[in-house]
């Protein structure tokens, strides 16, 4: 598909998340009155998750488990603003033949539109370190020839960590970093499971799958900085890196990291349209002033 036509269809998503209601009823129709029940009715009284299949904005269709994946399944597209810039910057800087490494892939988004732009020729690894999770994702990811998904997380070295598994509705808070929701109200009286997994540097995931990805997305709710020290300054490999940026929640070490490799990337914001923004000090109170709740950030190499 034309790139052009992808970005704008991620318009009209935008446009569709940050209108009114009703524009979302009439855009899908029985998917908003039945999405609405099963959240409010359905999931409070059983806590259970409906597997159901959605269509995404690029033609591809993926399962999602309800209640989460909300705006895939009624707009068919992830629409905070950081994320539809991140589908914006993969469209435009991924093309056939490329690799890319999904870290923290949840359901597959990021993982299936990558695959998409990169063709069969192409080849995108998924980490995820739910199992929840990476059930659905192995589902989806199975679909392309060009997916491999491997259960496991990233962090600075090699070896087992525990991860901390949220109910559905919270999953997107898993981590490796737990403790960093303690004073949190929405973590009051919710319960976790804790499970041992594998953990890769990227380094050795990098070595042991023979790929030279050429954009690297890390999300992994406050573990960033970890995945980040798991690329050496002695590897080969100078990826564009995408990480999330809580700006209520400033990881410890991560200033200090991206000066011990300013020598060989420089960090900058993602603008509106998905190209590489002006640089950005997260020292400085200024910038971060005028940062969102959350965004992508990235490692431009020289």
């Amino acid at each position: 598909m034309n790139r052009q036509v992808l970005i704008d269809k991620l318009d009209l998503a935008e446009a569709l998340a940050e209108g009114p209601i009703t524009n979302r009823f009439f855009a899908s129709g029985l998917n908003y009155l039945s999405f609405q029940w099963y959240k409010r009715v359905v999931y409070p009284l059983l806590k259970k998750g409906k597997l159901t299949k959605t269509a995404l904005f690029f033609g591809q269709q993926m399962l999602v488990k309800l209640p989460a994946g909300s705006d895939l399944y009624l707009i068919g597209a992830k629409t905070h603003p950081s994320e539809i810039r991140l589908a914006k910057f993969l469209i435009r800087h991924l093309e056939p033949g490329m690799q890319f490494l999904d870290i923290g892939a949840h359901f597959g988004y990021f993982s299936l539109l990558a695959a998409n732009l990169v063709g069969p020729e192409g080849k995108v690894i998924s980490l995820e370190a739910s199992k929840h999770m990476f059930h659905i994702l192995e589902k989806n990811t199975d679909q392309n020839t060009q997916n491999l998904s491997i259960h496991a997380a990233a962090g600075d070295t090699d070896g087992e960590i525990t991860f901390y598994d949220y109910p559905l509705i919270y999953s997107e808070y898993n981590t490796i970093e737990g403790d960093q929701y303690n004073d949190d109200e929405w973590n009051k009286n919710i319960p976790v499971e804790k499970t041992a997994v594998k953990m890769y540097s990227l380094d050795t995931l990098i070595t042991e799958q023979q790929i030279q990805p050429r954009v690297i997305k890390i999300d992994v709710e406050g573990a960033e900085t970890k995945v980040l020290q798991g690329l050496s300054k002695s590897s080969k490999v100078q990826p564009i890196i995408i990480f999330e940026y809580i700006k209520a929640k400033p990881q410890n070490g991560l200033v200090e990291l991206i000066s011990e490799i300013a020598d060989r990337y420089k960090l900058h914001l993602m603008d509106a349209e998905g190209n590489v923004g002006h640089s950005i000090n997260l020292k400085n109170k200024n910038q971060l002033s005028s940062m969102m709740d959350s965004e992508n950030l990235i490692l431009l190499p020289f």
